[in-house]
């Protein structure tokens, strides 16, 4: 079994109880209590890789995840339909994750910023088209289980064929892709180095589920860790952000339009 140091222990136990109150407090709908918990999480992640040596990458995304419920809790409401905010949220993440990620690259790395999307082999063109086809399969069984614990409302107004690229649109490339690239590519990619695959993988699912706690429903969070965990094992079987990316998207993307319109079954 891996041997791991006591200081990487409190440098994940730390951040990551943090995060759990925070989100317990969310649970029960205490948003005001909620938002300073994750403010303070903030704080030690800026503050304790300065006064140790312990890792500030893992820091770093622990930082992140608690800067995405703060954005997410803050964002003053600018229109009605809350599908027009989340780019707002999810761009800043985007922007740090992506900057994250490319320090991960190793240097003299041929298509440096591709290997973010598709590992250090790069965009397969076969490869992908098989990876896209069973990631939209996957994300319309697991959305289907997902709707019949939620019984959630569309968040789209009509089935037009506007509102429903918009949503595909937001739910790929803000939503899919900043939340995979936050809890996959990097919570697994740095987490590994420390305590192991399994165990990052469980970290990630936690923190995944975890991070659901706005439904208040904890059979739905139990859903959530284990869908992540399968998210995570796709994720180190490709990897490739693309095809969790993909399937994560298009699993928003039913969950919240053509199910609960009753124009699948």
């Amino acid at each position: 079994m891996r041997s791991i140091d006591r200081t990487v222990w409190a440098s994940i136990l730390i951040p990551t109880t943090t995060i759990s109150i925070a989100e317990a407090l969310f649970f029960i709908g205490d948003l005001e209590d909620t938002m300073f918990v994750h403010a303070i999480n903030i704080v030690l992640c800026l503050i304790i890789p300065l006064l140790t040596s312990w890792d500030s990458r893992m820091f770093q995304v622990f930082a992140a995840l608690s800067l995405l419920r703060l954005l997410n809790l803050g964002m003053p409401s600018f229109f009605d339909l809350t599908l027009y905010w989340l780019p707002l949220i999810y761009l800043p993440l985007i922007i740090i994750g992506v900057m994250m990620m490319l320090d991960d690259v190793p240097e003299g790395t041929r298509r440096k910023t591709s290997s973010i999307l598709f590992g250090s082999s790069g965009p397969r063109p076969m490869a992908l088209v098989k990876q896209t086809l069973a990631a939209v399969i996957i994300g319309l069984f697991l959305a289907t289980i997902e709707y019949a614990i939620l019984g959630n409302d569309p968040m789209v107004p009509d089935a037009s064929l506007e509102s429903l690229l918009l949503l595909l649109g937001v739910m790929l490339l803000c939503v899919g892709f900043g939340e995979e690239m936050l809890f996959r590519g990097l919570l697994i990619g740095r987490g590994q180095e420390h305590i192991g695959l399994v165990g990052a993988i469980l970290l990630s699912s936690l923190l995944f589920a975890v991070m659901h706690s706005g439904y208040s429903s904890g059979v739905y969070m139990i859903y959530v860790f284990l869908v992540s965990f399968v998210f995570g094992y796709i994720y180190h079987r490709t990897q490739s952000i693309y095809t969790v990316t993909v399937l994560h998207g298009t699993l928003n993307f039913f969950l919240f339009s053509l199910i609960p319109m009753g124009l699948l079954w």
